[in-house]
């Protein structure tokens, strides 16, 4: 699959009226791999680790993945980053937490935004289900957070009233420890660092 350009659109479905072009998500390739999907739902469930350059599980301190390319080029992952940096954030400011949040985007109309929807909740959503064994609802909670300068996220739990599972997708340039700040994941046991 080549990188396409910027604001690549996919063609309406049949019968559907030709109007604004829909934008189209496409996640890596790997993602449709039959046997990397299934090492992963085996390493799942045997809460074993599983490297692979397209996705990794990993049992400590809790099961977790990670897909590190998961959206298959920049070009739509920058298109994403625009059309969401154009929506009206909202301060957060708490004793866990300092940052700027979109409101729900569930219904939200940006062709980028849709589409990303659209394919976590029908191809991502699927693939995430045959993995960890879960069934998923069809719909997903869905917002943006934005962290500028001095901007934290404490720890936490991520354990919410009808969450099975809780996911991060980063639009941002390649990080630098330089950067800083890092995703940290606990047990009860002490700190695991990821990032």
């Amino acid at each position: 699959m080549g990188v396409k350009r910027r604001g690549a659109v996919a063609p309406p479905p049949p019968g559907k009226k030709r109007g604004k072009r829909e934008a189209r998500a496409e996640l890596c390739a790997a993602l449709r791999d039959p046997a990397l999907r299934e090492r992963a739902a085996a390493a799942w469930g045997r809460g074993e680790p599983l490297r692979h350059e397209a996705a990794a599980v990993e049992p400590a301190p809790f099961r977790h993945g990670v897909i590190p390319g998961f959206l298959a080029g920049p070009a739509f992952a920058e298109a994403l980053r625009d059309e969401l940096l154009g929506l009206g954030f909202r301060g957060r400011r708490n004793d866990l937490l300092s940052l700027r949040q979109s409101e729900e985007l569930g219904a939200r109309p940006e062709p980028h935004v849709a589409a990303l929807r659209h394919a976590l909740c029908e191809e991502f959503r699927a693939w995430l289900s045959a993995v960890t064994q879960i069934e998923l609802e069809p719909t997903i909670d869905i917002s943006c957070a934005k962290y500028e300068y001095t901007d934290v996220l404490l720890c936490h739990d991520d354990e919410l009233e009808g969450r099975r599972i809780a996911f991060i997708l980063y639009l941002v340039p390649p990080w630098e420890e330089g950067d800083g700040g890092t995703l940290d994941l606990y047990s009860a046991d002490g700190p695991f660092r990821y990032w």
